[in-house]
């Protein structure tokens, strides 16, 4: 019996002993995953001032721009507003990481980030607009030891300035207007709409503001696309396109007063003048 209780001591003795060396071994591994310090604050930035890390350009057609970066910061590029990045070319992708920003209805097509991954390398970055414009950089990455200070945003602008702020647009604006503007809508026209049961439920996607229309509607058999006059004066009408399975089909249509009736019903229309474009859908 006496053995039994003895077997029974050293086993309870061993399994504490163990739970307290797997803390401590926890312990450590913490510790060393979560060091007292880094060691790897940039001393550069002690008797830096704040506009040291912002950088403006001029878009010129023959320019490269040069773009200090460094390892654990990420750097924001700024191109002009209402620019549209559809492409970009990135020398060394392993080393350089690039991130567009895209923010759920909203047009930050100009924005992207570029994080290098390691220290001592350089390459260079192509990125085109939807302007026909081609951006062209030169990117060289530091590590904290450099006595140099690393961009954190560089603006490149029509003039050169940093653009004044103003509320990002949403990606779909609503044509919808008041009661009152639709019913004198109605008054435009030769066939009579009643209003009451038109679909206003249209949305602008994107594309050129000089030929977005004011409103669009349907009557369940029509579509009607408004241009509302600028001092007595039409716009320069765009041509309507359908949009079937993502390619513009024509329809036939009319130009009646400031309105661009097309004779049939669609999800998605594009509407075109020369290289402008605009997209408009349908809410269902």
């Amino acid at each position: 019996m006496k053995k039994i209780l003895m077997i029974a001591l050293l086993l309870i003795q061993s399994a504490y002993a163990f739970r307290d060396e797997t803390s401590l071994s926890d312990n450590n591994t913490n510790q060393d995953m979560f060091p007292s310090s880094l060691n790897s604050v940039q001393k550069a930035f002690n008797t830096s001032n704040m506009h040291e890390n912002v950088a403006v350009y001029k878009y010129e057609d023959e320019n490269t721009y040069k773009v200090r970066l460094r390892t654990a910061v990420e750097t924001m590029f700024v191109l002009p507003p209402g620019e549209k990045i559809i492409s970009y070319s990135l020398g060394d992708s392993l080393v350089f990481k690039y991130k567009p920003i895209i923010v759920k209805n909203y047009q930050t097509e100009n924005l992207f980030t570029v994080r290098p991954q390691t220290a001592g390398a350089d390459t260079n970055l192509i990125v085109v607009g939807a302007s026909g414009k081609i951006y062209k950089f030169y990117l060289r990455a530091d590590n904290h030891d450099s006595p140099f200070l690393p961009i954190f945003t560089i603006y490149i602008s029509k003039d050169g300035k940093i653009p004044s702020p103003k509320p990002l647009k949403t990606d779909f604006e609503s044509l919808e207007i008041s009661s009152e503007n639709k019913k004198e809508l109605s008054h435009f026209l030769s066939n009579k709409v009643e209003m009451q049961n038109a679909n206003f439920g249209y949305i602008s996607l994107n594309g050129s503001d000089d030929i977005k229309p004011d409103t669009v509607f349907d009557d369940g058999k029509f579509t009607y696309f408004y241009f509302k006059s600028q001092n007595g004066k039409i716009k320069n009408l765009p041509v309507v396109y359908r949009v079937v399975d993502d390619y513009d089909t024509p329809v036939n249509s009319r130009i009646e007063g400031d309105f661009i009736i097309a004779e049939t019903l669609s999800k998605r229309w594009t509407l075109r003048s020369g290289t402008a474009h605009h997209c408009i859908k349908r809410e269902d």
